[in-house]
């Protein structure tokens, strides 16, 4: 009994620490942005910090996620997407609301 108690607390280690290196697993095995995309993405939040925050989708190079702090008119948006698309190549911008409900995108081409 006591065989089966220490199986179940290793199992359960196993699972909390799994659970809490997801973040670590991706940015090693997806990498981070870097060079002119990290540039880029680190402008735009400058610029737009209190109404968003944009981000590569971990492990879609081709994907961006932009989550709104506020309300934005779809024109900045469209910017966005365009100053990207014109730097870097085609992307999709998704964009989450404070809620975090996907409203503009879709996430089925992924």
């Amino acid at each position: 009994m006591m065989a089966f108690k220490s199986f179940l607390f290793l199992l359960g280690l196993i699972l909390v620490v799994s659970l809490n290196s997801c973040d670590a697993f991706t940015k090693t095995f997806c990498g981070q942005v870097q060079g002119r995309q990290k540039v880029f993405f680190d402008s735009v939040n400058t610029v737009y910090k209190d109404r968003l925050v944009l981000s590569q989708v971990p492990c879609y190079p081709g994907y961006l996620r932009a989550d709104l702090k506020t309300n934005i008119e779809s024109k900045d948006l469209d910017s966005i997407e365009v100053a990207y698309n014109r730097l870097f190549g085609f992307t999709e911008l998704f964009v989450y609301d404070q809620d975090k409900n996907l409203i503009r995108g879709s996430t089925g081409s992924m």
